[in-house]
């Protein structure tokens, strides 16, 4: 099977599914989870968005099954930390910030008639 060199990829599980090449920086995580505030200061095109949806996959409860699949044979996969999978994670495609909400809500809840509306009246 023929491997690729991805570039601007951060589908991670598409990454590992694909058998696409993946540079391990899982370690970083043990180091992670002692820090109080992290800041990811990377210049463009550095893995920033990658990485932070290998901690997505990391943390999300949803994902417990697939752990093996996803960590296996990864640093992380055989040194794992006391709180992979312990998080819930949103699914944030589905949901936008209306101007009029107090909350984060549905496009329905808000009264919009569909995702493409991008003007908000003060009525709504």
């Amino acid at each position: 099977m023929k491997r690729f060199m991805p570039y601007g990829v951060a589908d991670f599980a598409g990454l590992r599914q694909e058998n696409n090449y993946f540079v391990d920086k899982t370690a970083y995580i043990e180091t992670l989870e002692t820090v109080k505030y992290p800041v990811f200061l990377r210049p463009r095109r550095f893995g920033k968005s990658l990485f932070t949806e290998v901690l997505r996959w990391y943390y999300d409860i949803n994902a417990a099954d697939r752990f093996e699949e996803l960590f296996g044979d990864l640093y992380i996969g055989k040194n794992p930390t006391k709180n992979h999978n312990s998080y819930y994670f949103q699914d944030q495609s589905r949901f936008f910030y209306h101007q009029n909400c107090a909350i984060f809500k549905t496009y329905t809840t808000c009264g919009l008639k569909s995702k493409q509306s991008k003007q908000f009246s003060a009525s709504q």
